[in-house]
């Protein structure tokens, strides 16, 4: 009597549990691929980018700010600021050389 008969939809049902939790163990190592991968290039873009500040900052200090191109201006750090009349004003923080 301890013999358990199993269903065909049982079989069934348990034949695609296991094909949809081996898909998911692909998903999720391959999404935890793409997460280092990520930070690997965070760090490098972020290495990058403050070997670019120091340039800005080489660069405005020779030119001034006003004379800066604005395509130089999108990774730097610079603060605008504008007044009452509509006049923007541009600050960027010189590092001493």
């Amino acid at each position: 009597m301890s013999n358990i008969i199993q269903f065909p939809i049982e079989r069934t049902l348990k034949s695609r549990l296991d094909v949809a939790s081996t898909e998911l163990e692909e998903f999720y190592d391959a999404l935890g691929r793409v997460d280092m991968l990520a930070y690997q290039l965070e760090e490098q873009a972020g290495d990058v980018e403050e070997g670019y500040k120091k340039l800005l900052n080489r660069y405005i200090g020779i030119v001034g700010i006003e004379n800066t191109e604005a395509k130089y201006l999108e990774y730097g750090v610079v603060t605008v600021y504008s007044d009452e009349e509509g006049n923007f004003t541009l600050e960027a923080p010189i590092e001493p050389k």
